[in-house]
């Protein structure tokens, strides 16, 4: 996981949406003590991340943000400035 972030944030991922799988989530990281239950006044870390599969020409492509809000104008910005959805074929 740590190798597929420091590579992710070298390099400027463009992913290609056209004729892709592209698959997009976003996970909590937070700190739990002793293993026990989710304590909100602790810090917690949002990460949104996009991943396209590997094709038979190309490989796979991962990119990784951490996201202070996850409104639908903060993550609709990431993946508009991620996508080259102009068709290379």
């Amino acid at each position: 996981m740590r190798q597929l972030c420091t590579l992710s944030l070298k390099s400027n991922i463009k992913l290609e949406g056209v004729g892709h799988i592209v698959e997009i989530d976003e996970s909590l990281y937070a700190k739990v003590k002793h293993w026990k239950g989710k304590d909100l006044c602790r810090v917690q870390v949002w990460v949104f991340g996009l991943v396209q599969r590997p094709t038979e020409t190309k490989q796979s492509k991962v990119f990784m943000s951490i996201v202070p809000n996850r409104d639908a104008l903060t993550l609709l910005s990431i993946v508009s400035e991620k996508f080259s959805l102009q068709n290379k074929t």
